[in-house]
């Protein structure tokens, strides 16, 4: 079970990110205080991070209707 906060590694920088109670849930999306890499929460337990395959932005367009 997760407890309020939970350091994981980030897998670019290896720097500590802090997985907060609101952040746990599988495919959020966080960013590494340390580097910036977007990452996306893969598993809850064990919590785990991985690098997010896509960054959604104006840049690659707006898919909103």
């Amino acid at each position: 079970m997760w407890h309020d906060d939970t350091l994981q590694r980030c897998p670019h920088c290896e720097g500590h990110v802090s997985l907060r109670r609101e952040h746990r849930e599988i495919g959020t999306l966080i960013e590494c205080p340390h580097c910036g890499a977007e990452l996306v929460v893969s598993n809850d337990e064990p919590p785990e991070l991985d690098p997010a395959l896509f960054e959604y932005g104006p840049e690659e367009g707006d898919h909103t209707p």
